[in-house]
């Protein structure tokens, strides 16, 4: 049998997108089959589709979950089928929303680190920020692209300590919508930058109860469960993020890799930043160089350490300075900087 979600004809609910489902059962065997297909509303063209075998019988709790992932992962998650969506309209010049936009060059800005796109996605969110005062979600995307401004030591935009405009934003965020997830794990992100350590696990761990299925949240608290030293426990939420989410975001490699470099785990090193990108983020281009120096790979590491200083100058400029920020221990740290030196950091 086919549903749709319920839809209120005259003043009422309607959305940028719709998702169908068909369940059937065949006429042998234990299982149903499921598909499901996200449309986009406006000219009902197929934004994603997907299909699974399901029990025909009650689904215990863990059977439900893997379903709920298997939808709203490929769909709602970071450079998901709506953010993809929404940036190809962007793209091709098509009406819509601000708020669509904002959130499309947001993403667009993640994915390829460029100057121009960082620009063009903090006066959207910025200008959103004032056009929909009475939703938290762009204050905390706004928080982000300040840490990131933070972290990368990159030409200020703002606010001349983007660090303190983050927490202000995130705190915004909260006020307006406590029972949401988002703003307390940005807020953890910022508090864990500033060394209120035990805060920031609070509200991460929070955070996950308030939304167990986010893989961000789950990548968040693993990296700060790694900082502190619970490395089982850090690894086990870094990975199970990455295999709930194909396209989850590459900030995640740089602990999977500092996971691995604290345990002296050269070969889990390296498969952690295999495939990563330049222009993704500083601290993984920046691992980089070191864990290919450690491994005698002089090469890999010069050109790593070529495209560190070409796509974050500053990071490269002070590399010390960019690993103090990440409040990582002296100790790697020093490890860390002596491995580097090699290839001439």
């Amino acid at each position: 049998r086919g549903f749709t979600p319920a839809r209120v004809a005259e003043g009422g609910f309607d959305s940028d997108y719709q998702l169908h489902g068909h369940l059937e059962t065949p006429a042998r065997g234990s299982q149903i089959e499921a598909s499901f297909r996200l449309m986009h509303s406006a000219d009902k063209r197929i934004v994603w589709s997907g299909a699974f075998n399901v029990p025909q019988f009650d689904l215990d709790a863990g059977e439900r979950s893997a379903l709920i992932r298997s939808i709203a992962t490929p769909v709602a998650q970071p450079f998901g089928a709506v953010s993809s969506d929404l940036r190809s309209r962007v793209e091709s010049g098509a009406p819509g929303p601000k708020s669509a936009e904002c959130l499309a060059r947001f993403d667009d800005y993640w994915e390829v680190r460029s100057e121009s796109k960082r620009r063009a996605a903090y006066d959207c969110v910025l200008l959103a920020t004032r056009l929909h005062s009475n939703t938290s979600l762009f204050p905390v995307l706004l928080s982000s692209l300040y840490v990131a401004e933070y972290l990368g030591d990159l030409p200020r935009l703002g606010p001349e300590s983007p660090l303190e405009a983050a927490e202000e934003a995130a705190k915004h965020a909260i006020r307006m919508a406590p029972g949401r997830s988002h703003p307390y794990i940005a807020l953890s992100q910022i508090l864990n930058l500033k060394r209120d350590y035990d805060k920031a696990q609070r509200l991460a761990e929070r955070a996950l109860e308030m939304n167990p299925l986010d893989t961000a949240i789950m990548a968040q608290l693993g990296s700060i469960y790694v900082l502190r030293g619970k490395l089982t426990q850090g690894g086990q939420l870094l990975r199970h993020a990455i295999d709930a989410n194909p396209s989850y975001p590459s900030w995640i490699q740089f602990y999977i890799f500092l996971e691995a470099w604290i345990r002296n785990d050269k070969v889990a090193q390296l498969a952690a930043l295999k495939g990563a990108q330049a222009t993704e983020e500083p601290d993984v281009t920046l691992a980089r160089v070191v864990a290919a120096a450690e491994a005698g790979d002089l090469d890999e590491a010069k050109l790593a350490l070529s495209q560190l200083r070409a796509s974050f100058p500053a990071i490269a400029a002070a590399p010390k300075a960019a690993l103090e920020r990440l409040t990582l221990a002296p100790e790697i740290i020093e490890r860390m900087l002596q491995s580097a030196q090699k290839v001439g950091l």
